[in-house]
């Protein structure tokens, strides 16, 4: 008989507000984490999102909701020591055009340490992105 396997997960969510667009740079300010959320103050810009794990993250969940209809690209980047992204590694997930409101698709995103998600958009709005550590432990 194989050995049973259990995986035990604890969900964490990024909030994002931008007044301006997300331009895919870290917001001003600090996200203090209340009821299992990480809160961003509304800033001009922002859209990087990114645990500091060193183990891999799994999104559950992607939503941006956006004040009028914009454009929309979303991509998996690579991040330096300071979680800044590396230039020429990124690799775009989803790009829409004409939206006011995104969820992410069928598929979930694993972030592996040192990645994260970057959002650009035409237009102000907020994001979320929840995700879990997913671990696996053996009995």
């Amino acid at each position: 008989m194989a050995t049973r396997r259990t995986s035990e997960s604890y969900t964490t969510m990024i909030w994002q507000k931008a007044t301006t667009n997300f331009d895919g740079t870290e917001p001003a300010g600090d996200a203090p984490l209340t009821d299992s959320i990480y809160r961003y103050t509304a800033a001009a810009k922002g859209g990087l999102l990114y645990w500091q794990s060193n183990e891999s993250v799994v999104t559950n969940q992607i939503l941006v909701m956006l004040t009028s209809s914009g454009n929309l690209d979303l991509y998996l980047v690579n991040l330096d020591h300071s979680y800044a992204p590396i230039s020429g590694e990124a690799f775009q997930l989803d790009s829409k055009t004409g939206i006011t409101y995104y969820a992410q698709p069928d598929y979930e995103i694993v972030l592996l340490p040192w990645q994260g998600l970057k959002l650009v958009t035409t237009t102000p709005g907020q994001v979320l992105v929840a995700a879990s550590h997913e671990r696996t432990f053996f009995h």
